[in-house]
């Protein structure tokens, strides 16, 4: 995809395939505390919606961020991608989709498509590296790993989603 106003800059997020079953999906309702003076979502808002749908699929496959956390394993963002397509505006109702697109023995993406109705508003992932209790890179516990080997969407069926690693 060439980018409108950078075209000497490739991009390459392409979203979720929708016509996949997305393993999560959660509703959020845009507050103005989250809006500019126009009453359009400020960009920042949406890492925090992502945060939220990354949060409850953890949860709905048995692995809440608190008990992992307790149990010595961090998964910070380090790596954020987002493309915006449309504006989500001051009480608009969004559906976050989140999915587990690849996994590594030290790292997790997860890709979110956020909506609102069926019209897609914007894309992209975010990268986890796995940190022990002093912060120090681990392996992913193999419980963990299991979990999310479980719902991972392969990526011949997320359109070879390879960017993360190459860019």
């Amino acid at each position: 995809m060439i980018d409108p106003i950078a075209p000497e800059i490739k991009t390459t997020v392409p979203t979720i395939e929708r016509t996949k079953p997305i393993l999560n999906t959660i509703e959020i309702k845009v507050r103005y505390g989250e809006t500019d003076a126009m009453a359009i979502a400020h960009h920042g808002s949406y890492l925090g919606w992502l945060e939220a749908g990354r949060v409850e699929l953890m949860r709905q496959m048995g692995q809440s961020y608190k008990e992992m956390e307790k149990n010595g394993v961090n998964l910070p963002v380090i790596e954020a991608r987002l493309r915006y397509l449309k504006p989500a505006r001051f009480e608009d109702t969004l559906s976050i989709e989140t999915s587990c697109i690849s996994l590594t023995k030290t790292r997790v993406i997860f890709g979110y498509n956020l909506l609102k109705k069926d019209e897609l508003l914007a894309h992209g992932y975010t990268v986890h590296a796995a940190l022990g209790p002093k912060n120090k890179p681990i392996r992913i516990p193999d419980k963990l790993h299991k979990l999310l080997t479980n719902i991972l969407i392969p990526q011949n069926k997320t359109n070879n989603l390879r960017w993360a690693f190459n860019e």
